[in-house]
């Protein structure tokens, strides 16, 4: 996202192929998870997504 403008990166949140919006979509399921964990899978709705749960696993993965 170096170099990038705002409307740029805004712009880019679109195209769900675009490199940008997969980091930042990675990132924010990445926290989705974390919180999830934290609040032991509450609002159930948000934790039982499949992005959520998606990125569960990776999670798990990683250690």
């Amino acid at each position: 996202m170096a170099g990038k403008t705002a409307d740029e990166i805004a712009a880019a949140l679109s195209d769900p192929a675009n490199p940008i919006a997969q980091a930042i979509d990675g990132t924010a399921n990445a926290f989705t998870t974390l919180l999830c964990q934290l609040t032991n899978g509450q609002p159930g709705a948000v934790c039982a997504s499949t992005a959520a749960t998606a990125y569960k696993g990776k999670l798990h993965a990683a250690g």
